[in-house]
């Protein structure tokens, strides 16, 4: 083989081991076992000067996601926010396997770090401090909490 290809197949391989690292790695490593679920992805609409923020939540616990309990919103300052919107996943037979929540967030609700306080847990949500980078009517999804 010539060097030329070499260095082809050398930049292939790490690029298909960066993809995968970056599909397969977690949303958060160390999730807060007490929430019973994990984040899958988030994803951020802005809507004029407005965000619409989605979270999507699989349940990790056999115990499910009880219904009765508050789901929050908490945001850098320590307001906390109810969803507009919930959505559960899975059939009439089963439990529960995911839960996603829909938040309409201002341009100040959105700055610095959020976290998801549901069941006796609390999950990670964004952990940087400025605020997200989206044009009107753009949408973002994140697969980590480093947005």
């Amino acid at each position: 083989m010539n060097r030329r290809v070499r260095l082809l197949l050398t930049l292939l391989l790490l690029c298909l081991g960066f993809a995968m690292w970056q599909w397969m790695r977690p949303y958060d490593w160390n999730p807060d076992p007490q929430a019973r679920a994990k984040v899958s992805f988030v994803s951020i609409e802005r809507d004029e000067s407005f965000y619409w923020l989605d979270i999507h939540l699989k349940i990790t616990d056999p115990r499910g996601h009880d219904l009765e309990k508050p789901v929050r919103l908490v945001l850098a300052d320590g307001r906390e926010l109810e969803p507009a919107d919930t959505k559960l996943e899975g059939s009439a037979l089963q439990s529960i396997e995911g839960v996603s929540f829909r938040f309409w967030l201002d341009s100040e609700n959105v700055m610095g770090p959020l976290r998801l306080k549901l069941n006796d847990g609390t999950l990670l949500i964004r952990q940087k401090p400025e605020p997200p980078q989206l044009a009107p009517d753009d949408v973002q999804f994140h697969q980590s909490n480093n947005w």
